[in-house]
């Protein structure tokens, strides 16, 4: 279409207006792609904690904490119905409110209020209730804090033992300059002696006691101490996993080996992938300018639906894949790195070795000593058979119990008078009770066997 004068003259003066602030101008349709990218939004800055951060019980400092780092998620779902008489009445989409009752497990499934529930915990096979007051007296009365106990080498504060979603900060409180003076010099002190303090911390009144980790942080603009939370002996998981070396060595790596590897690492380093406006090597992945795929994709998914309701969901927005996956130019860094790591650890098809041998003897083993032919085999003796002097003390069973499930159900299958889908349901509340009393995992291979069993007499009824 042919512009008009009037809107020449407007793109002239527009023309000018952005080469005097030295700017840039957009297409509408460039424009509407960079606004289907939501932005961070600038976040409140909200104290977690405003009080002293005691060092002995004669030298408080003046502190506050505030959130440095924390998990984002996306915004939660609401659920809406959108068959209810609400929604049709009134043209859209209507909230749903949940309503929850509770029955006993009785045969008239009497329905108990809300008041008359109380928690309970389990304590071997029984239950234990614990009313609201007894919680409340189990707690231990404490008062907010920010206690130090003690100071540790920076080195024994692992990061894979830190807790938490997501890091604090520790700052002097504003215009207190005594406070600033006193965090200054304890935070220097640390970076000097690199040291970590080790402190008690309690966020509000009566909340429950944490362990936590001052770390010292100086830098040109400001200075603070980082706090992450650490584990109690009960967070830890302790595993044990087999050497990778083994006995024969087989699996040390060569010096090769090691070197390809290093030169991997070397080619693929974030710091210099990527380039800036200059052409100048940067790092890539930079936390501060990289957007979060997941919550880009909502957005761009909900933006797409609000617009046009009757559309379907748009495709993977190109530019998120170069968080999602490398980038041209850091896999051509790294392609003779690559190459040199299939030279190092070369994939070789394994043969299926040759069982003739092992035939060979089984076959001479169907003859007989004296050469006069095949020999007469033995009757096979069956290994799951549940005969035994224990069964025979065992007596008669009826039921099937949590202590041999297994033998107890094909009992009770083998007989006339039972009916099979009574069974079937016995062992099935007993795979479930094994299940919710295990003490950690003992009880679960027991309930696998029991589900093993019930598969296999289940597909025999069948056929």
């Amino acid at each position: 279409m042919k512009k008009t004068a009037q809107q020449l003259a407007g793109e002239a003066v527009l023309s000018r207006l952005v080469a005097e602030v030295d700017g840039a101008s957009f297409s509408f349709q460039e424009a509407s792609q960079v606004a289907n990218f939501i932005r961070k939004t600038g976040k409140r800055q909200t104290t977690r904690f405003a009080g002293h951060l005691e060092l002995g019980s004669s030298l408080k400092i003046a502190c506050k904490i505030f959130t440095k780092v924390m998990h984002e998620r996306p915004a939660t779902w609401k659920k809406l119905s959108a068959v209810s008489e609400a929604a049709r009445c009134q043209g859209q989409q209507a909230a749903v409110q949940i309503q929850r009752s509770y029955y006993l497990n009785n045969e008239n499934e009497t329905q108990v209020e809300h008041d008359n529930i109380v928690k309970g915990y389990r304590y071997g096979k029984s239950l234990v209730p614990i009313t609201d007051e007894d919680e409340s007296q189990m707690k231990a009365s404490s008062e907010r804090c920010l206690s130090l106990l003690g100071f540790s080498p920076e080195t024994c504060v692992s990061t894979h033992q830190t807790l938490g979603s997501s890091v604090q900060v520790v700052v002097p409180t504003p215009d207190d300059q005594n406070a600033g003076a006193a965090m200054s010099a304890l935070i220097h002190a640390l970076y000097e002696t690199k040291n970590v303090g080790v402190a008690r911390y309690i966020a509000r009144k009566n909340a429950a006691p944490r362990l936590v980790a001052l770390l010292p942080q100086i830098k040109a603009s400001h200075e603070c101490l980082l706090m992450l939370h650490l584990p109690f002996m009960e967070d830890i998981r302790q595993y044990t996993f087999p050497s990778l070396s083994g006995p024969s060595g087989s699996a040390t790596p060569s010096a090769e080996q090691l070197a390809a590897v290093d030169s991997l690492i070397s080619s693929m380093d974030l710091m210099s992938a990527d380039r800036d406006e200059d052409g100048e090597r940067c790092e890539a992945l930079k936390p501060k300018l990289t957007m979060n795929p997941l919550t880009q994709r909502v957005f761009q998914c909900i933006s797409q639906r609000a617009l046009n309701p009757d559309s379907t969901l748009p495709d993977m927005d190109p530019g998120l894949h170069h968080v999602l996956e490398p980038g041209q130019a850091l896999l051509s860094l790294c392609s003779s790195a690559l190459a040199g790591i299939k030279e190092a650890f070369p994939l070789m098809r394994v043969e299926k070795k040759d069982n003739k041998g092992t035939a060979v003897w089984k076959e001479s083993s169907d003859l007989d000593v004296e050469g006069q032919g095949p020999s007469v085999k033995k009757p096979r003796v069956e290994e799951e058979t549940d005969f035994s002097m224990a069964s025979l003390a065992r007596g008669e069973v009826t039921e099937v119990g949590t202590l041999d499930p297994v033998a107890d159900f094909c009992r009770i299958v083998t007989r006339n008078d039972y009916d099979f889908n009574h069974c079937c349901r016995q062992l099935q509340g007993t795979m479930m009770k094994l299940v919710k009393e295990s003490f950690g995992d003992s009880q679960y291979r027991k309930a696998m066997d029991c589900l093993r069993c019930l598969r296999r007499e289940c597909l025999q009824v069948s056929y």
